[in-house]
């Protein structure tokens, strides 16, 4: 097992053929694991990291990070406090958070970006916006952001092929989309914009308060309302049951 340390400036961190720990510390690094189960820290500053072989870690710690690439092997990759962008976890069964701060209640990151690739994938939001995440293929599960009772702003959530399982957060959403396949959608409480199941035999479940539009499209669909206002429900083709 190799260990190294960067400096407190710019670093480019390159990992050997055996299990690496590498830290980046103070500004903006580029980590390479290369082969094996490699962890990688980037610490403060804007990071770029690759896993590449193996089951890898990748943690963004402080500081604005990404991108970030798992590559093949089922790989963790952590977005860590503040912004982050462009994470992508390549083959295997990975797991990719956009953790923003855990400090604070409420107090957030924005992050943008994130992609399951191939594999059965979990995404969950950090504790502020989500921009864009994507299941690709697989059977993947999609988590919006919760804290303590505080919800993040989630945007666009794709599911895409696979009979994936989706999760509202305790706040706003735009989009969501399960794609091809069986998806299974639970809201959380306040709104949610617009839920698509997208093809396939599909369970859409609305949350509490306020819900929009739900979208059943192809396959036989289950749309069912929860506590308050429901505003529309659209079955598709299909034999649907609307509750």
């Amino acid at each position: 097992m190799a260990v190294r340390t960067g400096t407190e400036g710019p670093d480019r961190l390159i990992g050997t053929s055996s299990v690496d720990t590498i830290y980046g510390l103070g500004a903006s690094d580029t980590l390479y694991g290369l082969s094996s189960g490699d962890s990688l820290y980037g610490g403060f500053g804007s990071d770029t990291a690759y896993g590449g072989r193996g089951n890898d870690r990748l943690y963004g710690d402080g500081g604005p990070d990404g991108p970030f690439f798992g590559g093949s092997g089922s790989d963790k990759l952590s977005g860590g406090q503040f912004n982050d962008a462009d994470f992508f976890g390549g083959s295997g069964n990975d797991v990719l958070r956009g953790d923003g701060t855990t400090v604070t209640i409420g107090a957030s990151g924005i992050d943008i970006g994130f992609y399951g690739d191939e594999g059965a994938d979990t995404l969950k939001g950090g504790y502020g916006y989500n921009s864009l995440f994507f299941g690709g293929s697989g059977d993947d599960r999609l988590y919006g952001a919760t804290v303590g009772g505080f919800g993040g702003y989630d945007r666009f959530f794709y599911g895409d092929s696979g009979n994936d399982r989706l999760f509202g957060t305790e706040n706003t959403i735009l989009y969501w989309f399960g794609g091809d396949g069986n998806d299974v959608f639970t809201g959380g409480s306040f709104g949610n914009g617009r839920v698509d199941g997208g093809e396939g035999d599909d369970r859409l479940t609305a949350g509490l308060r306020l819900n929009f539009a739900f979208f059943g499209r192809s396959g036989d669909d289950r749309l069912t309302g929860e506590y308050t206002n429901d505003v529309s429900f659209f079955g598709g083709s299909g034999d649907d049951t609307l509750q």
